[in-house]
């Protein structure tokens, strides 16, 4: 039985009906509390997607995809350019965010159904990120939806929809590449995958990799710029550069933002160990990303970590699960409240501080590359 609604109530209410309905009011807060204090979210790596989709043949940036970018262009063609480009972004990335939410349902209802709501609830108001990640538009958040859309086809053994997804997903977000790698290794070596559907995942990435290789003159293009500007250590630790660095830095925010990445790190490393000893392949293949980019990340992009670490909701509720203690405080209406009421906090907090920092970041200008038809 439900803890939020009657038996009789609908499923989608009782999965991820009210953590929709939660996320979309604090989407709405913050999104208008931007509007209020003229903060254009049309700066850093928004403004890159937004203007790349307005010519989307003649610009290229190693370390973005065309996905994003396309559906912006594909939407605007849809609502006959009649919605602005930031309204347009924070629009899709709603409509994603939600998408995301209601896969996460599904798969804690296959994985652990116990924790479907407190789980769903986690995902769609995940700490900072959860959904202020939809009102500042990046691509994460159809980055998530389409990497849980092949979560989700891989529980569900549907293949080809795997392989469509995947497809898809591997056009939007360059951070995701690790966590498809992995799943499709799992689905390939223990869940009964064929190397037809692996292949065919590949193909359109396959394929655009190649054209900008040979446009850039560059065979190694995407890993070339990622070792200059996001591997290469800032405070000469060779590993764990952007957890170390933030901490040795002695200031209140740089403490605590290095305090939260190794608190990620903690649990990444908690879960990951507890899912190797019970060979659980699948949840293990959400983790050891995370542990890679915690080592592997300078101060430039450590916080990444936690704009993805939201995939531990999975391996967390499984555990939960064999801990009916924890559980059943989470399931308590005070508890899931309490649970939501800071969660909300974080979203408007993390929001409250994209402000700050991005007012008075300098401008940051990624060279494009022309693809045949002029750059702009």
């Amino acid at each position: 039985m439900s803890f939020i609604a009657k038996p009789s109530a609908n499923y989608f209410l009782r999965g991820s009906g009210l953590a929709v309905c939660l996320g979309t009011v604090v989407f709405l807060g913050i999104a208008i509390g931007y509007q209020a204090i003229g903060f254009s979210v049309l700066r850093s790596d928004v403004a890159d997607y937004v203007n790349w989709s307005h010519n989307l043949a003649a610009r290229s940036y190693p370390s973005h995809m065309p996905g994003y970018p396309a559906l912006i262009a594909l939407t605007r063609l849809l609502t006959f350019n009649l919605i602005g480009d930031a309204a347009l972004a924070q629009g899709i990335c709603l409509l994603f965010w939600g998408a995301g939410v209601f896969l996460t349902s599904q798969i804690l209802q296959s994985l652990a159904p116990e924790t479907k709501e407190v789980g769903t609830l986690i995902y769609a108001l995940a700490p900072f990120v959860g959904v202020s990640s939809a009102a500042y538009p990046l691509a994460d958040i159809p980055a998530h939806a389409f990497f849980l859309g092949a979560v989700y086809s891989a529980v569900k053994t549907r293949w080809w929809a795997f392989a469509l997804v995947t497809a898809l997903g591997l056009m939007i977000h360059q951070a995701f590449y690790p966590f498809y790698l992995l799943l499709a290794l799992v689905c390939l070596f223990s869940r009964g995958m064929k190397w037809t559907c692996l292949v065919a995942s590949g193909v359109p990435f396959a394929i655009y990799y190649v054209w900008m290789a040979a446009l850039r003159g560059n065979v190694n293009w995407i890993l070339a710029y990622h070792e200059k500007t996001h591997l290469a250590p800032r405070k000469g630790f060779v590993l764990f550069d952007g957890i170390l660095g933030n901490l040795l830095r002695l200031t209140p925010i740089a403490t605590i933002k290095g305090l939260i990445l190794l608190l990620i790190l903690l649990c990444a490393v908690f879960l990951a160990i507890h899912f190797l000893k019970r060979k659980n392949w699948l949840l293990l293949s959400m983790l050891l990303p995370l542990l890679m980019y915690s080592a592997a990340s300078n101060e430039t992009i450590c916080f990444l970590l936690v704009r993805l670490s939201k995939i531990m909701v999975f391996p967390a509720c499984v555990l939960a699960v064999e801990h009916p203690a924890i559980l059943r405080s989470l399931r308590r209406r005070s508890g899931y409240w309490l649970l939501a009421s800071c969660l909300v906090i974080t979203q408007f907090i993390w929001a409250a501080y994209q402000v700050a920092y991005l007012s008075r970041a300098r401008p940051r200008r990624e060279k494009p590359c022309g693809a045949g038809l002029g750059s702009t």
